[in-house]
């Protein structure tokens, strides 16, 4: 036998589908309709990755603090000066897998 309490699970389950079928009719889409519409670009968007390779000193951080992993590090041995001192490279930012 059933408990009360599944019993009145279910009601209230059934209730709330319900309630949704007959409100969404009536309701304003959630999505926005492109292309008729088209979506609004924020304030602080960047725009696409692009990376100089005459300013990339191969740290690695792009590639560590991109959001969608779309910055990977290449093997690009590479003579450069760093605030007064010559380095060697030995990778650079590159590939972008989006």
């Amino acid at each position: 036998m059933r408990s009360i309490r599944k019993i009145l699970m279910d009601v209230s389950d059934r209730f709330i589908v319900l309630r949704e079928m007959f409100r969404n009719p009536v309701s304003k889409p959630v999505t926005i309709l492109y292309p008729d519409k088209k979506v609004p670009v924020p304030e602080g968007f960047r725009g696409r990755v692009e990376v100089i390779d005459e300013n990339c000193i191969g740290c690695g951080r792009c590639a560590q603090v991109c959001p969608a992993k779309a910055i990977t590090m290449v093997e690009s041995p590479r003579e450069i000066e760093v605030k007064g001192k010559k380095i060697t490279r030995k990778k650079k930012a590159a590939g972008f897998a989006v």
